[in-house]
């Protein structure tokens, strides 16, 4: 018998953008059908595990999740918000606990760096309820700080491993295929979340992707199809939402297998990509691809106006293919709004005026501009120079948090940060209004 836990998330927001754990879901699925009895809590579910508690949702299916306020840790006493801990009330939580038999294990997974006050939290619950269970604490923030983890939240075991290694433990076989059996484990669901391959085939100076998964791996397409078509009609949604890094990359032999699929069964299907598009893949036969399968709003992932730049952190793109895709896609039909393009925001050295030039850049190409905020990952090559540059002492995670802003220099305070936050925001309110006449 195992135990299985999507662990509280503590923050000062958290918005269901399609997010679900995707790998702990693997991991069960696969204990599952391998025989083991399985437990599974997603904490951030509420809705499965309080009754007539409704949250509220947005027409593409993101919304909120359940929160209370919690102390706000010291750390942050130099931020003027209020601090959260994400997922179902605590006091459900221990009930639920005690209607369980005592597990033989138990694993928890983790996300962010800067979240494990949550993961914290959980494990101590869990050690109240089965003080002489073994508790094994996985995921990102397990495996980019290990030692962190083990004397900060105090599991009986740190899972570093990878995953296939780690079930042959339980006599549990592993295979990337097996896609996740969401009907075993959730009551309710207002997308269906989705890998179609693992890993990254880049190498960004600032992300930990090949730390916490070396290969790229693409998954299989036939069983990827029934997989989402199977959930879609059981959970009676038509969203889908791809939670892949590389997408796009080797489309012709790998994702337009699916979207072949889509099409010619003429299946009703709203896809999502909240993980960001490679833009050098967006051809013309590309972006009619996405508009006829009924892509919804697309993210693309230019970071940087500044080629030189873009270089440097990763090389994913350049000017001339991002004006080039955006012209594909509105000739395909896509409009300014369902254009999201992501602009790094508050890397070291970074400018004011160089945030504001490429939001003026992004609505002069008719495309919708969204600020993501910069944050130094632990395992990344850019890490340890960022961590002689930051004002904060990166060896705290919570100072990895994408609102903390650790890269803040005298070109580009907090403040700056804010006032570009409300610029974008009114040329969007202004272009709507434009377009409303």
């Amino acid at each position: 018998k195992i135990l299985c836990i999507n662990p509280y998330v503590c923050d000062f927001s958290y918005f269901d953008l399609y997010a679900k754990p995707y790998g702990l879901l693997l991991i069960v699925s696969q204990l599952k059908r391998a025989g083991h009895d399985v437990i599974f809590i997603d904490l951030l579910s509420v809705e499965d595990h309080v009754e007539g508690l409704q949250l509220k949702r947005k027409a593409d299916g993101t919304g909120e999740f359940y929160k209370e306020e919690v102390t706000k840790p010291k750390a942050y006493d130099f931020i003027a918000r209020k601090y959260y801990r994400f997922g179902i009330p605590v006091k459900k939580f221990k009930e639920i606990l005690r209607d369980i038999e005592k597990p033989d294990a138990i694993f928890v997974t983790s996300m962010m760096t800067y979240w494990y006050i949550g993961v914290k939290e959980t494990i101590l619950i869990l050690k109240e309820t089965f003080p002489d269970v073994c508790i094994y604490l996985g995921g990102i923030y397990a495996k980019l700080l290990p030692d962190h983890a083990k004397t900060v939240c105090k599991p009986d075991m740190i899972v570093t491993e990878y995953i296939q290694s780690f079930l042959k433990n339980f006599n549990c076989p592993w295979s990337w295929d097996n896609y996740p059996d969401l009907k075993s484990f959730y009551k309710k669901l207002y997308y269906i979340p989705v890998l179609t391959s693992v890993g990254c085939p880049f190498s960004c100076s600032y992300c930990a992707s090949k730390s916490l998964c070396p290969a790229y791996i693409e998954l299989n397409i036939d069983m990827a199809y029934e997989y989402i078509i199977e959930n879609i009609e059981y959970f009676k949604t038509n969203r889908v939402a791809f939670l892949d890094d590389a997408l796009l990359y080797n489309k012709e032999n790998h994702i337009y297998k699916l979207l072949e699929k889509i099409i010619k069964g003429s299946i009703n299907i709203e896809f999502y990509t909240p993980n960001g598009l490679h833009i050098r893949y967006i051809d013309e036969e590309c972006a009619v691809m996405l508009y006829q399968c009924g892509f919804q709003k697309l993210r693309l992932s230019l970071e940087f106006t500044d080629d030189k730049k873009s270089y440097r952190y990763g090389n994913k793109t350049n000017r001339c293919q991002f004006e080039k895709a955006v012209c594909f896609l509105q000739k395909a039909g896509f409009t300014s709004e369902q254009i999201g393009v992501y602009i790094l925001t508050g890397v070291y050295n970074q400018s004011y005026e160089e945030v504001k030039n490429a939001i003026d850049y992004v609505y002069s190409l008719g495309a919708t501009p969204f600020l993501s905020e910069y944050s130094p990952v632990p395992g990344s090559e850019f890490f340890e120079i960022d961590r002689s540059h930051s004002i904060f002492d990166l060896s705290e995670p919570l100072y990895h948090n994408n609102l903390v802003l650790s890269m803040q220099s005298e070109r580009f305070k907090y403040k700056d940060f804010l006032s570009l936050k409300n610029y974008n925001r009114e040329k969007r309110n202004n272009r709507a209004f434009k377009n409303a006449l």
